[in-house]
């Protein structure tokens, strides 16, 4: 999973397009990084190329005494094959974690931007710095839609294209239905979240 990670490093570093409105990618104030370890599994997201055609995806963090973070990085693929990827981040600001995917070689690597995060800690919203990516994420494999729309709305109103949002498919959890094959449900939900922003 090392060269998925040096492929989205490489997209993440593309110059933007002159002219081109980039999302707008401030992250959250006054993150609390302890209550964010743990389990997060991954609703939908843009499509990138260190994820690309994964399902069942989810993170593991774990704080370290030192301050750094572990990451583990789990996916599953149209052939049932599971990828795993670890990392290093560290907190270098407030909702923004530093990321690298190959440790010894630390030029490499990416910050991550909180964008959103509910007062219980179990949704969140979370981008790359130039907003080329998006990640819906929960503590539940299957969290109920109506946990996901405030996501959707705080998406819509920073410049985020969420029709380009594509569902990830969970194995995991029976609580409510979402799967790749409800990509209508999704659909419905960024239209409705994009007539409410207006």
């Amino acid at each position: 999973m090392i060269l998925r990670a040096l492929r989205y490093y490489l997209s993440e570093r593309k110059m933007p397009v002159p002219g081109e409105e980039q999302p707008e990618t401030i992250p959250v104030p006054g993150l609390d990084w302890q209550r964010y370890m743990g389990c997060w599994y991954e609703l939908a997201r843009i499509e990138t190329p260190f994820e690309y055609g994964l399902d069942e995806v989810w993170t593991e963090y774990t704080m370290l005494p030192d301050g750094q973070v572990d990451v583990t990085n789990y996916g599953t693929d149209a052939d049932g094959r599971v990828y795993k990827a670890k990392a290093k981040a560290r907190p270098v600001a407030e909702g923004v974690l530093q990321i690298s995917f190959v440790p010894f070689l630390r030029f490499i690597s990416t910050p991550y931007h909180v964008l959103r995060v509910d007062e219980n800690y179990q949704n969140a919203l979370v981008s790359n710095e130039t907003g080329s990516c998006l990640w819906i994420l929960s503590r539940l494999a299957h969290a109920p839609l109506s946990h996901l729309l405030p996501l959707l709305q705080d998406a819509s109103q920073r410049g985020f294209d969420i029709s380009q949002l594509r569902p990830t498919r969970q194995n995991r959890g029976t609580l409510c239905e979402m799967t790749l094959g409800e990509r209508n449900k999704m659909t419905f939900f960024a239209e409705k979240a994009c007539q409410e922003v207006k």
